[in-house]
């Protein structure tokens, strides 16, 4: 799932650094046939043509997060950590409730040995998608750093809850002597 997450965002990437080269347009608000005069974010919900422009733009803001959330993950893998984490931290200014690009920042502050933020970021993680096995299996692995093997553990197992076949999980849970 992640790697398709990861290709789609990377086509995302592609296809808006194309549309900037041809000339489109920046602002939604600015493309052919929007109105004029029409308000940010704010737009009164009885004005159809705004509203458009507002979903429009938000939109490009989760486009834009995408294309940061992907950039940050070339660059952890690329061993980049400080770069990842400044595209994670964009990808959140525009979509604050982005689990997965909280799940990957999780992993740049646990790769850190910032445990304590990796862990608010993926508690949070968890809380907006509690169905992805990711952010358990991470935060299993920050516990296993801070020593905490109970913990580590329950959230392999999680991990292994939610998505069966993960491997990692399953491995995880093998090094630790436990049972899935």
């Amino acid at each position: 799932m992640r790697s398709f997450a990861l290709g789609l965002c990377l086509t995302l990437v592609a296809i808006a650094a194309r549309g900037q080269a041809l000339g489109a347009p920046q602002d939604p608000a600015q493309a052919k046939g929007a109105p004029q005069g029409c308000p940010g974010a704010g737009a009164a919900a009885g004005n159809a043509p705004c509203a458009a422009v507002t979903v429009s733009r938000q939109g490009k803001a989760s486009m834009d997060a995408a294309a940061h959330n992907a950039r940050g993950l070339a660059y952890k893998h690329s061993g980049q950590l400080k770069l990842a984490l400044t595209e994670y931290d964009e990808a959140l200014a525009l979509e604050p409730n982005d689990a997965e690009a909280l799940d990957n920042r999780g992993v740049i502050w646990n790769a850190q040995g910032r445990y304590d933020r990796a862990l608010v970021d993926y508690n949070r993680a968890i809380a907006l998608s509690p169905s992805d096995s990711s952010a358990y299996y991470n935060r299993g692995n920050t516990y296993a750093n801070m020593g905490l093997t109970q913990k580590a553990i329950a959230d392999f197992r999680r991990a292994l809850k939610v998505e069966p076949s993960m491997v990692l999980a399953r491995e995880a849970l093998r090094v630790f002597g436990a049972a899935p």
